[in-house]
């Protein structure tokens, strides 16, 4: 017997149609396909981690993976003028001027002076000096550039004699920023050895300063061989000249240095009327008109 209170809760509620016995039921409505019911994306995020995939699943591509980082070109290495630079500034600190000192092999007590001068000198070192890379250790710890004289060459050198003599220099003072030449009878006087001189320089990229006049050619020779090169402007004390004199040869440097940017001279650490002069032109604040720069400021902008 129905039951009463059904039959309350569903008076009033259109009957449903039934089919007559003879025709078959309808099929149950089919389930929607997996691929209509959620989206792609949705189906391969975790949960809690919003646009996190996992790869692998069905109906998915696998991801392609990651290509590999191209490796990029290492650097070029510093050529030996750039590797043993002491120089900070800039160029454009007003005229350059660089002071080139001869160290002929002077005794301990005066390399440490010459290194203590507050002047930024470059030191000249000749290679035959048994001791001079212990000079030279000295004057870099001390913030001085060093050049190697080009002292004792053989005479009528072949290449192989001169590859041999530059090998030998430049592995016994590796802290070297260039080849510093004879201020007489040096090499740049003679085209044919200048020209085997030159590719041994450029090598490991050490500069070249050499001294003008004369018949020297070395300046279009050192740029076709990419070597970086200037030349000295005025020897200091080659004629044994006063402390004075020299210091008006200094004088004389710093106007040619505003009227061409530049200037290098060169003297005699051993001569005390050179140091002498060098430190009363510091003292009465002559160098102040120019930036006293080491060698390597003026070869690098070769």
């Amino acid at each position: 017997m129905p039951d009463p209170d059904l039959r309350a809760a569903t008076r009033g509620l259109p009957d449903a149609p039934v089919p007559p016995r003879d025709q078959p039921l309808p099929p149950p409505p089919s389930a929607p396909d997996a691929a209509q019911a959620a989206p792609e994306d949705s189906a391969a995020d975790l949960p809690g981690l919003p646009g996190t995939r996992i790869t692998g699943m069905p109906g998915q591509p696998a991801a392609e993976p990651a290509p590999d980082p191209q490796p990029e070109d290492p650097p070029a290495p510093a050529t030996a003028l750039e590797r043993n630079s002491s120089f900070s500034g800039t160029f454009d600190d007003g005229p350059l001027m660089a002071v080139v000192l001869n160290d002929p092999g002077l005794p301990t007590p005066l390399r440490r002076a010459l290194a203590a001068l507050e002047l930024p000198v470059t030191i000249a070192l000749n290679p035959m000096d048994p001791s001079a890379a212990e000079a030279a250790d000295l004057y870099r710890e001390a913030g001085k550039e060093v050049l190697i004289l080009a002292n004792g060459l053989p005479d009528g050198a072949q290449a192989t004699d001169l590859d041999i003599t530059f090998g030998a220099w430049f592995d016994s003072l590796p802290q070297a920023v260039g080849v510093l030449d004879l201020p007489r009878g040096g090499f740049s006087r003679n085209t044919n050895l200048t020209d085997q001189v030159l590719p041994l320089v450029a090598r490991d990229g050490h500069g070249l300063v050499s001294f003008a006049g004369g018949l020297s050619r070395v300046d279009s020779a050192a740029d076709r061989e990419g070597v970086p090169h200037a030349q000295v402007f005025r020897v200091l004390d080659d004629e044994d000249q006063s402390p004075f004199t020299i210091r008006r040869y200094l004088d004389r440097a710093v106007f040619q240095a505003s009227q061409i940017g530049e200037v290098i001279v060169f003297g005699d650490a051993a001569n005390d009327a050179t140091m002498e002069a060098l430190e009363m032109w510091r003292s009465d604040g002559r160098a102040d008109q120019v930036a006293v720069v080491p060698i390597s400021a003026i070869l690098l902008t070769r």
